[in-house]
């Protein structure tokens, strides 16, 4: 199924989804490994979503502004009528450049970047900034070469008692947020901006850092190719699709009857 008619594809391309539509639902979802991965039911679901009146959608990465336009772009992807980048620390809605205001002061309380990096300096071997693509103004990402790197810097955190959240994914990767930020408590700030009941939010995932918004918000649907330390922490209550990526939030519309 093409993504769009001809007829609206030079210029509908990157419009937002909610341009002269009132929505009653809303579609959250992870992009790498969730929404992305199986090209034909990708485009499948954002064909229908985008042929939809009654539906908003969020794109919800952990990737940063510029790595997710750039994303977006390169696969042609159709805007989002609000897109969380960052792990759940800046949200635009429509083709905005600038973050949400509300949001951002929000989650900037007590946030300290400096002092992370002091942290992670202090530690010395062992511990690296990822490149300046995976980094923003509230996420600092490292790279470790494992746990006990991990349990170090957190003592480091404690000891400081700076107030944020740490995510470490596959022993390797650790992405250090304000402690009020997150994927899951931003998509419930969206939730309620936009005036969306709690059982009309469903949200997708696949990985560690989506944890948040699966195991707290609702319906939820983890796709088929989730890694298996997200799923083991998850509860019966979250659907566990067994397609992968977008085909799997296809199969958990399905289940949810949404479609």
């Amino acid at each position: 199924m093409a993504l769009f008619p001809p007829s609206v594809l030079s210029d509908q391309l990157c419009t937002p989804m909610s341009i002269q539509k009132h929505f009653s639902k809303i579609l959250v979802t992870d992009l790498d490994g969730t929404l992305i991965g199986e090209g034909n039911a990708m485009r499948s679901l954002l064909s229908w979503c985008y042929a939809r009146q009654d539906m908003l959608v969020v794109y919800n990465t952990a990737r940063t502004w510029a790595s997710a336009r750039s994303l977006l772009n390169e696969l042609a992807l159709p805007w989002p009528d609000s897109l969380v980048t960052g792990i759940g620390t800046e949200i635009r809605h429509g083709w905005g450049k600038e973050p949400d205001p509300v949001w951002t002061h929000r989650i900037a309380a007590r946030w300290d970047r400096r002092a992370v990096e002091q942290i992670a300096a202090g530690i010395g071997h062992g511990i690296a900034m990822q490149p300046s693509l995976a980094q923003s103004t509230f996420k600092v990402s490292f790279e470790i070469e494992n746990p006990a790197v991990a349990r170090k810097f957190f003592s480091g955190v404690r000891k400081a008692r700076l107030w944020v959240h740490g995510l470490l994914t596959d022993d390797r990767w650790l992405d250090v947020i304000p402690f009020r930020a997150g994927k899951g408590v931003a998509a419930a700030y969206l939730r309620v901006r936009y005036g969306i009941l709690p059982v009309n939010m469903l949200v997708s995932g696949d990985s560690e850092n989506d944890f948040g918004m699966l195991s707290r918000l609702g319906p939820a649907v983890v796709v088929g190719n989730a890694s298996r330390s997200l799923v083991e922490r998850l509860s019966t209550v979250v659907y566990r699709a067994r397609l992968p990526a977008a085909a799997g939030i296809w199969e958990g519309l399905q289940h949810f009857g949404w479609c």
